[in-house]
């Protein structure tokens, strides 16, 4: 393997410019003192934290405020309850056979008729 001439000129002016670049760059400074360490929380103050938090949830999720109206906490519950935008796809026709155990020799209208009056019943 020959070396071009080139070659060598190319390693000065690398030699070069790394030297002008080291001398306007700092030095690296190390810090003197190491960093101080973030202190644990004391187990009281963890205690008092998570009661906080159950007193608060409590307080949301109580029944009624005392006057007989509707608590924010049951307002937000009752809002929470998310019906999905493909709930009509299970609602098909016919879906009150599968509810039911046919009778021996019923018709699907008998069948009907039998289970409306099944739940007329127990209710």
């Amino acid at each position: 393997m020959s070396h071009d001439p080139s070659d060598h000129d190319l390693r000065e002016r690398f030699a070069a410019l790394r030297r002008e670049v080291e001398a306007h760059t700092p030095p690296l400074a190390l810090p003197e003192a190491p960093l101080p360490r973030a202190r644990p929380l004391p187990a009281w103050a963890a205690a008092a934290a998570v009661a906080a938090l159950i007193v608060g949830a409590l307080w949301l999720l109580r029944g009624t405020d005392g006057r007989g109206t509707p608590d924010l906490g049951q307002q937000l519950l009752a809002s929470a309850q998310w019906i999905a935008p493909t709930d009509f796809l299970l609602e098909t026709p016919g879906r009150e056979l599968l509810r039911g155990v046919p009778g021996v020799g019923a018709g699907p209208d008998e069948l009907i008729e039998t289970n409306e009056n099944r739940r007329r019943n127990e209710s």
